[in-house]
């Protein structure tokens, strides 16, 4: 009766991981070296806490368009040993379920800004192991969904004969 009862669970979690039909079964298509791929008529679903990773059924493509202009053709900037940065003035769009990664045109609100002047080059503020303080007076500007971290200048400087104050 146990084996049973196990049985049925795990068919309702494994049919809660494909929109279009059961997963396959023994076919582990996720992040590490045990990952095998897919066979064909199948696509990869891996949860993005990496719960699980199953072969599902596929269905029509997915969407990977960009709220701004078209993808940048042939630059995969997902997750993996091949990918890639995508170039200055975009950003990567990574589908929730690793089905697609594509370089969209970075939008204005997503360029570093300062209400003051202009970001200073070459200093990451934000969040991470690079990160390094802004300089006395300036602060750092991060982007609510860290697309960037900038250092800004706190105020605009006073001028008094030939000195500058910040």
């Amino acid at each position: 009766m146990k084996c049973l009862r196990l049985s049925l669970t795990k068919s309702v979690v494994l049919s809660q991981q494909c929109d279009n039909g059961p997963p396959l079964l023994n076919v582990f298509c996720g992040r590490g070296p045990s990952r095998q791929d897919c066979p064909s008529g199948y696509f990869c679903n891996i949860d993005p806490t990496d719960r699980f990773a199953v072969c599902c059924p596929e269905r029509a493509p997915p969407i990977a368009t960009c709220d701004i202009g078209k993808p940048l053709p042939n630059v995969f900037c997902g997750r993996g040993p091949n990918r890639q940065d995508c170039p200055s003035g975009y950003f990567c769009k990574i589908d929730p379920v690793d089905r697609f990664a594509i370089c969209c045109k970075t939008n204005i609100d997503n360029e570093p800004k300062c209400q003051i002047g202009v970001p200073l080059r070459n200093v990451f503020c934000g969040r991470g192991p690079n990160r390094q303080n802004c300089p006395r007076g300036y602060s750092c500007n991060v982007h609510p969904g860290d697309r960037y971290a900038v250092c800004c200048r706190n105020r605009r400087p006073r001028f008094y004969g030939n000195y500058m104050y910040l």
